[in-house]
Formats: C-alpha cells, structure tokens, sequence
C-alpha cells in the first residue's frame, strides 16, 4: 500500500494543512484587519464559501499580500496550480530583489510548479525561498518532496534532517522521512517515523491520514517479524 498517490496529493500532504500565512504590516492597511480575519477563519474551517470569498476579496484589494497567499493555497488545494502562478505574479514581482525578505510567494510558487510536475522551475523558486529565509522548515521539507519525485530519497532524508532541526517533532517531517526509508529499503527506520508521525500532530488532515498510517505500520512490522 502506498500512502501518497501522484505529486499533487503529495504536496498538499507536506504543506497545505501545516502553513500558515504571516502577516506584514502592510496588510491591516490596505483593508479592514476583521475582515481578512473572518476570511482566515472561513478558509481554517472549510467554508464552501471561502474560496469565493477570498476571490472577491483579493478583487478588490488587490494588492493585500496575505490574500493572495491564501487565495494562492486555496488554488492548490483545488489543483489550480496555473492559476495560483498567476495570484502571486505581483508578490513575486515585488519580491525580486534578492534582498527583499519575503519568502511566501516564492515558496508557493515552487509549491505549484511541483504539482505541475516542472521539477527544476520548481526548484529554482523553493530555492530562492530558501535565499531568503533558511530557517523555515517548510522550505526544507518541500525541498525533500522535490527529491523523492525524483527518487533521490538520500537527498530528500538530508533535507528532512535539517527540517527537523528546525521544527522538532513535527508531523509531515515524519511521514516523509517514513517514505523515504521505506523507498530506500530501511524498513525499520521508516517504522520509526511512521510512529512517530502517529504520535504527533500534522493539522486537519491528521484524522484522514493517521489511519492509512496506522495500516502501513502494521505491513511494516508482520514484514519485519518474517
């Protein structure tokens, strides 16, 4: 049994349910700060009206930062990769400079060209995310996404090894180390991470993903037992 099927779900997997979108001091400024608020809260919980919502929203601010990032992941998570590339063409033009510290845009955009299946424009802009800022773990983990597409599970369980350094104990940091030793044949470690993802919290895809898990751990040890 193979817990992710195609690089879509698997992206969504990594950083869809665990990112969050940060504020700049920019956006309270350019539009009502409960309004965008309420539009966090609808998008948190999964309201069929969040995605039009946040449309309308970024229609008429458009130049609010945090909601293009949203509008950008919501485009993801309804397999809209083209169109999230063109959400957040103004944040990664006004991010160009290398000295600019946002890392957002640049992240989601390699986050796209990922599920597009452009392998190396994907890793051009998750590299650029990592330019700016090295300390976000969820960089280094879609990092380690890239190479398991790849079948370069080393490169990928050094990635996860950095991650995790930076964020301890953090789900989706387990499961793909999980994939990548089972994929590189060290069954027994991937059993380690498998339950160690158990264990830990990975957001709300933890009550569909937790029992696949939990299957796969059982395959794992009977093999192992054998």
């Amino acid at each position: 049994m193979n817990i992710r099927k195609g690089s879509k779900v698997l992206v969504v997997l990594c950083v869809l349910a665990v990112q969050p979108i940060q504020s700049h001091a920019q956006d309270g400024a350019q539009a009502v700060p409960h309004t965008f608020e309420q539009l966090k809260i609808e998008a948190r919980e999964g309201s069929s009206f969040a995605y039009r919502n946040v449309m309308t929203f970024v229609g008429n601010h458009s130049g609010h930062r945090g909601a293009r990032l949203m509008l950008a992941r919501l485009q993801l998570l309804r397999d809209l990769p083209d169109e999230a590339l063109d959400t957040l063409v103004p944040l990664l033009n006004a991010g160009a400079k290398r000295s600019h510290p946002d890392w957002q845009p640049w992240f989601w955009a390699g986050t796209a060209r990922l599920a597009m299946g452009e392998i190396d424009a994907a890793r051009d802009y998750l590299e650029v995310a990592l330019s700016k800022n090295s300390a976000q773990a969820d960089v280094w983990v879609q990092l380690a996404v890239l190479e398991q597409e790849v079948s370069n599970h080393a490169g990928a369980l050094q990635y996860l090894s950095i991650a995790n350094q930076l964020a301890p104990n953090t789900g989706e940091i387990h499961l793909n180390r999980a994939y990548s030793y089972e994929h590189s044949g060290e069954y027994e470690e991937a059993l380690k991470a498998y339950q160690r993802f158990v264990v830990s919290s990975v957001g709300e895809n933890s009550s569909v993903l937790k029992p696949l898990v939990l299957r796969r751990i059982s395959t794992l040890a009977s093999f192992k037992l054998r």
